[in-house]
């Protein structure tokens, strides 16, 4: 059995949400509302909103104003280099 390492003392919430985030739209195959992603992920609707448009804002995200939904952006191939 393979010990994993003892996490830091103090963790960030909101960047451990954000990363929350992103992976749950790897999975998600195709784009998610705001609500969905808070209800799946037990987030704050507003602050998961606030969380997205920030992904947006970086490139990590998409946003798609004519279904009101979120997915992956190519942002993350440019962090994958």
């Amino acid at each position: 059995m393979t010990k994993h390492p003892v996490p830091p003392p103090k963790l960030v919430g909101a960047l451990r949400s954000g990363l929350a985030i992103l992976r749950y739209l790897s999975r998600s195959g195709s784009g998610v509302g705001v609500s969905q992603v808070a209800r799946d992920l037990k987030l704050n609707p507003s602050t998961c909103f606030n969380l997205l448009k920030t992904l947006v804002h970086e490139g990590l995200a998409i946003f798609d104003g004519a279904s009101k939904s979120y997915a992956l952006g190519l942002g993350l191939v440019e962090l994958a280099k």
